[in-house]
């Protein structure tokens, strides 16, 4: 997904992206996904991976799974 965005440019200017990204184990129990503690922690855990692909610089994409939770 980084590098496709690379390749693009908006009004003649590069384009830089930077992602966290977190994912759901569909192997747990269904119940697991209502939990709303679960749907917070997945943000949260999305959320702190994306900051940690900014500190990192441009044009990264960091999982969640990447960093200390």
């Amino acid at each position: 997904m980084v590098v496709t965005i690379q390749k693009e440019t908006w009004e003649n200017r590069p384009i830089t992206i930077s992602v966290g990204i977190a994912t759901l184990d569909f192997s747990l129990p269904v119940s697991t996904f209502r939990d709303i503690d679960f749907s917070t922690r997945i943000v949260e855990e999305a959320d702190r991976a994306l900051y940690r692909s900014k500190a990192n610089g441009r044009n990264q994409a960091t999982h969640c799974s990447q960093i200390l939770l």
